[in-house]
């Protein structure tokens, strides 16, 4: 995870982190103490949360420090559930959590921070948007290589689902999955995780799960069902392959199928993301440099329907599968070919 440092108006005093790790918040300078790890810079924000670049003083041990701002019991029980979550977990395809501390900012207010391993290859938006500014694709046989033929991402999303009650991350999406150095992609951000299976039996339970929704899981990655959830009905696993149909379409394009569109020319641009949208076809452009059977597999995965959509995607022998099915001949590394630029 990339991170980076700001500010703060309050006081704090030395925290004591469950491994080993102390901080103390000193006017505009975090410090965890053991190791010494000095916040340098923000790079991200979004919402009640900020992550900043942190380094160790003594060995330059680079760190991405997460902080939560909890202003609310909900939020501090979103909170411990995302420090649950990366527990539970030991995953080459899902961040690790290397620690995390609490403190009081103030009446009832709390700041959690969550100590991450810093990745300098960033996200896969980033190296999306490296590919947009450069007038680039990502060639399909990488695209299935990351995606499907290594299955590293559908092994994290697996890896949720494989749990008693199976968990749902409800957020996929390129800003959530980095890059290690070694480019191996890793599912993080696990605030949005959540029991996979619903049951929804009156009225009051869909409109809750909906909102929830509304607040956690990104509009243009969210699942039809969980726009207008139903009575009577249950809510699966099924949310996690829709946003993987719709990350496997970013890959490709840019953007998720429901906030672009193509002009003739097949250049994308970005349109505001509605419900209208999601609901309705999904579309490719013109002269499509990708096979017919890439396209049709995303249309595949991206069925309304959610007990219909593929289930055995998030399965090892699945992803393998139907990239053995898929895959073109190998081209060049697209990163490689970024760096020859």
């Amino acid at each position: 995870m990339r991170g980076g440092g700001g500010s703060s108006k309050a006081n704090y005093e030395p925290l004591a982190w469950p491994n080993g790790y102390g901080a103390a918040l000193l006017r505009q300078r975090l410090r965890v103490q053991v190791p010494p790890v000095v916040v340098s810079s923000e790079i991200a924000q979004g919402g009640f949360s900020f992550v900043y670049r942190a380094r160790d003083t003594d060995t330059g041990e680079p760190f991405a420090l997460k902080k939560i701002l909890c202003q609310t019991d909900e939020q501090v029980q979103l909170a411990k559930a995302e420090i649950q979550a990366h527990k539970a977990f030991a995953h080459p395809n899902i961040m690790p959590l290397n620690d995390y501390a609490v403190v009081s900012s103030g009446p009832e207010t709390f700041e959690y921070y969550l100590l991450f391993p810093f990745m300098e290859n960033g996200t896969l938006r980033e190296m999306i948007n490296t590919a947009i500014s450069q007038d680039m694709r990502i060639p399909e046989a990488q695209i299935l290589d990351m995606f499907l033929q290594i299955c590293q991402i559908c092994r994290a999303v697996a890896e949720l689902h494989s749990k008693s009650p199976p968990l749902a991350h409800r957020d996929i999406k390129p800003e959530n999955v980095m890059l290690s150095d070694e480019g191996e992609p890793l599912l993080t951000d696990f605030g949005s995780v959540t029991t996979a299976v619903v049951t929804i039996s009156k009225r009051s339970d869909a409109l809750m799960l909906q909102e929830r929704a509304a607040q956690h899981s990104s509009m243009a990655y969210r699942a039809p069902e969980l726009y207008d959830v139903p009575d009577n009905t249950h809510i699966s696993s099924a949310t996690d392959v829709w946003s993987l149909g719709c990350l496997l379409y970013a890959m490709a394009f840019g953007y998720s199928p429901f906030e672009c569109s193509f002009y003739d020319s097949g250049v994308v641009r970005v349109v505001e993301c509605t419900y209208l949208a999601v609901i309705g076809p999904i579309k490719f452009p013109k002269n499509c440099s990708y096979s017919p059977r890439f396209s049709d597999m995303i249309r595949w995965i991206l069925t309304q329907d959610a007990t219909a959509r593929r289930p055995y995607l998030t399965s090892l022998n699945g992803c393998t599968a139907w990239a053995s099915d898929c895959r073109e001949d190998p081209l060049a590394s697209f990163q490689s070919r970024l760096r020859r630029r």
